[in-house]
């Protein structure tokens, strides 16, 4: 789903919208927020939104204060006022109106999604340098080769943003977001917040939320056993009942491999330790559970009753289990999903 996708930072899902957007529709947005290095539309393709256009790190980061104020955006100033010792005002800056170039609820849904870090988990983990002790909406980013690494964030009062490289351009040895800038911008936001309590985010009218299937995004029927509130902008709500059901075992109970997705893509080399989830839906009368992966069982050490926690390997994958449900034996329908290095990063 789009949230999980921009939390997590999915290469795949961001290339695509691009390319459903337009590169032109794109930069003109892009320029409206007060970015002036990416010019020259010609030079672009979908790489863009992987970090394949320079930029600075005051427009990028007056770009994201521009979620953090609804939409408005304000030039960005320096210096507010210069006083001599005797108290004369030697230069005193004057303020722009803002300029609303974003709707509000879409600059809200965006920070909503980038301040859950329940969406963050899959590529991030639970703990992170990305979790403030205050909400926080936040992204990372990692050009190609390693060259710069970033993380941008804010609340309802700060903005912050952190840039880590070399000053030559030469390329950093695997150091991404998440690892180089990510620890930087969280140590540097705890002492601004010890100034003052940032806010909740207000959620503005307009925005409503509904109930959606988490198998496809659409209205659960009766047989969806994954659902969860989502977030949209009234009028746009999804309005057609899913169609998928999930696979009947004896006519009694459901059963099918829940995690990952069928064509599901992760990348792995960020961090230390990482590992995949195999889960299977809940199941009352499950007697025993065996994961099959490339046609060979493997083993769980840290099995729950229905998970398995894998340390990934690179490549095409297919993940079956065996299960038994009161004596009878069942072979669920595989899914078949790739891990892929991580080098363009997040």
């Amino acid at each position: 789903m789009i949230r999980e996708a921009l939390s997590s930072s999915y290469n795949l899902p961001a290339v695509e919208m691009l390319e459903r957007v337009g590169i032109g529709e794109f930069l003109n947005l892009a320029q409206q927020m007060g970015i002036t290095t990416m010019q020259q539309t010609e030079n672009y393709d979908l790489a863009l939104t992987l970090g394949g256009g320079e930029v600075n790190l005051l427009e990028l980061t007056n770009l994201y204060a521009t979620f953090a104020r609804g939409g408005k955006w304000i030039p960005t100033q320096l210096v507010s006022k210069v006083v001599a010792d005797n108290g004369k005002v030697l230069f005193e800056a004057t303020f722009s109106e803002p300029k609303t170039v974003l709707d509000e609820k879409v600059a809200w849904l965006i920070t909503d999604i980038l301040s859950d870090k329940k969406a963050r988990i899959p590529t991030f983990g639970e703990k992170n340098a990305l979790v403030l002790t205050k909400p926080a909406a936040v992204k990372t980013g990692t050009t190609t080769d390693w060259h710069d690494n970033w993380t941008i964030g804010y609340t309802s009062d700060y903005t912050v943003g952190v840039w880590v490289g070399n000053s030559d351009n030469h390329p950093m040895k695997q150091i991404s977001g998440v690892t180089g800038a990510a620890p930087i911008w969280n140590q540097i936001f705890e002492e601004l917040l010890k100034f003052g309590a940032a806010g909740e985010f207000v959620r503005p009218d307009g925005v409503s939320e509904v109930e959606i299937c988490a198998w496809d995004g659409l209205l659960p029927s009766e047989s969806c056993t994954e659902r969860y509130k989502e977030a949209f902008i009234e009028g746009v709500e999804p309005n057609e009942i899913s169609t998928l059901r999930q696979r009947p075992i004896y006519g009694e109970g459901t059963a099918q491999i829940v995690n990952p997705r069928q064509g599901a893509l992760y990348e792995i080399g960020a961090t230390k330790n990482e590992a995949i989830v195999f889960e299977i839906s809940n199941l009352q009368n499950l007697k025993s559970l065996n994961w099959i992966l490339d046609g060979k069982k493997i083993e769980c050490p840290r099995e729950t009753r229905l998970t398995c926690n894998w340390s990934p390997t690179l490549g095409k994958h297919e993940i079956s289990a065996k299960i038994n449900l009161d004596g009878s034996k069942v072979l669920l329908n595989s899914v078949d999903f790739e891990v892929l290095e991580y080098k363009k990063g997040l």
